[in-house]
């Protein structure tokens, strides 16, 4: 019987199993319902039979629950506390201005609590999220592609609003 999410799990998984619980986490916090085995191939550049092996593989240490037969049902039952930072390349800063914050390494780890939506992002800063969205695949703002989503964190939105040259008057 799966531990329902009040009840959360704190268990020992491997490294890799906690990037993979941590994509389902942040997917599903970010797009309001769990990933699809396709958002995890693209996101983790890897082959439709190692998502699967790994979601059989979480699903029997007790650190997921999918209903069987139903599409995007994957649950994580480990406590958010214990999920670990998600840890990804972001998109790598061009020529324009540094898309890194000084002291920060290319490998950054961030935690669910630290992510913001480009909507709150778009907030924060006065700009569009369509136009956040451009500036993160230009690598002048940090972004993380989570799924179809992308998300950044405050701190990033502040160190691009304190380095960008390019604001003249109005922005888009």
């Amino acid at each position: 019987m799966p531990v329902g999410p009040a009840q959360g799990k704190t268990g020992s998984f491997t490294p890799k199993q906690g990037q993979y619980l941590s994509f389902i986490y942040y997917y599903t916090l970010l797009a309001g319902r769990p990933p699809a085995e396709a958002d995890m191939m693209k996101f983790f550049d890897v082959g439709a039979p190692a998502v699967h092996q790994m979601l059989l593989n979480l699903a029997r240490a007790g650190l997921i629950h999918r209903e069987p037969g139903r599409r995007r049902s994957i649950r994580v039952l480990v406590r958010p506390k214990h999920i670990p930072p998600l840890s990804r390349t972001p998109s790598s800063a061009s020529a324009g201005g540094p898309a890194v914050p000084p002291g920060e390494d290319e490998q950054e780890r961030i935690s669910p609590a630290e992510l913001i939506s480009l909507q709150e992002a778009s907030e924060l800063s006065g700009y569009s999220p369509q136009r956040l969205r451009a500036l993160a695949v230009a690598g002048k703002l940090r972004g993380w592609l989570i799924g179809n989503s992308w998300a950044t964190t405050r701190r990033h939105v502040q160190h691009f609003l304190d380095h960008d040259l390019d604001r003249r008057g109005a922005r888009s």
